[in-house]
């Protein structure tokens, strides 16, 4: 399954003021910085850009669960639902990690 090659360890996003957002590992690496920017003449809405910044910080967890899932589908029996789950579960994996 896909190998997650980003920065290790859960990742914790924090506001630094009123416009920028930083995501950092828990031993305090800097993964990214999100900052509000112009888009059609309007500046980023504030709750969006922390709602970036959680999804974001829990990507390597949510990839944790999704291989879990995978590895754990692969014992059950599948139905044609759960076949179609399974694949697009290792569709996202594979963007995720290529």
């Amino acid at each position: 399954m896909g190998q997650f090659k980003g920065t290790r360890h859960r990742w914790i996003s924090k506001k630094r003021n009123s416009t920028l957002f930083e995501i950092r590992n828990e031993e305090g690496k800097l993964v990214c910085e999100l900052e509000s920017y112009e888009r059609n003449k309007q500046i980023m809405a504030f709750k969006e850009l922390e709602s970036n910044a959680k999804l974001m910080a829990s990507a390597p967890e949510l990839l944790e669960i999704l291989n879990l899932f995978i590895k754990e589908f692969e014992y059950e029996n599948a139905t044609e639902y759960k076949c179609e789950l399974f694949l697009k579960a290792k569709q996202l994996i594979k963007k995720a990690t290529e």
